[in-house]
């Protein structure tokens, strides 16, 4: 009989860390996973960077008394889930559509030179809206045109004759937003310009000619006063995007 109470899955036993529960044999493994007081348990905050460890039995006092340490892992896991969130979606949205950056490097010597009459406007390396797509290039009036002449940044996107024109949808029928990067270095501090470029139904209506270009812009794209409150030069370097959907 002793023999077999040894091994009886139904045989009653004292729980093994002392608590003084009665259980059967069966359920000693979920009890001391679950129940047991006595067992030592990691703080529920552990994956959030809590180290400490405590018998069940003291899991409340833990969690008062440590409110305010736990609040804090808990706000710093937020803040880098939400940057991984907005490079999640920097990342699908370059793949969704397409994205050309220009990165203008010695600029404010450009804005001197264009206040004094001298390069009035500088133009980017012409680029495709996407493989075997439309042929742009962007053309920045650092001190202005026309109405935003003398106050502003003007900003021109121009379309270019490309290499894959003739297999092309004419009328251009894609949006398009200008951008201009706040560079600070947190995300979420970031007051980065998106500006959509409003066209007519001549815009870029017709599949361009050999040496044609055709512009449409922002006369007052940003404002030299807005240019100066943001981190929008940073090592005297902008950069600005144009973003097609």
């Amino acid at each position: 009989m002793e023999a077999h109470q040894e091994v009886c899955p139904k045989f009653p036993l004292t729980c093994p860390q002392k608590c003084g529960m009665i259980l059967l044999r069966e359920t000693i493994d979920k009890h001391n996973e679950n129940q047991c007081a006595l067992v030592e348990i990691s703080c529920p905050f552990s994956k959030l960077g809590c180290p400490e460890k405590f018998q069940r039995k003291e899991k409340m006092r833990h969690l008062q008394s440590c409110m305010q340490v736990h609040l804090d892992l808990a706000c710093k896991a937020l803040t880098d889930k939400q940057e991984e969130v907005k490079k999640l979606e920097n990342r699908i949205d370059a793949l969704e559509n397409r994205i050309y950056t220009w990165k203008i490097g010695g600029f404010e010597e450009i804005l001197r030179l264009a206040k004094i009459g001298d390069n009035v406007w500088i133009d980017s390396d012409p680029f495709y809206t996407r493989e075997c797509g439309y042929k742009f290039r962007m053309r920045l009036y650092p001190n202005g045109c026309a109405e935003g002449e003398k106050t502003h940044l003007s900003l021109s996107l121009v379309n270019i004759e490309g290499e894959y024109d003739a297999i092309l949808q004419w009328p251009f029928p894609k949006e398009v937003t200008l951008i201009l990067i706040d560079q600070q270095e947190k995300l979420d501090d970031r007051q980065t310009v998106y500006r959509p470029l409003t066209r007519t139904e001549e815009t870029w209506r017709l599949r361009p000619k050999k040496g044609e270009e055709t512009y449409s812009g922002l006369f007052k794209f940003v404002s030299h006063d807005e240019l100066q409150k943001r981190s929008y030069i940073v090592e005297d370097t902008i950069f600005i995007q144009a973003k097609f959907k």
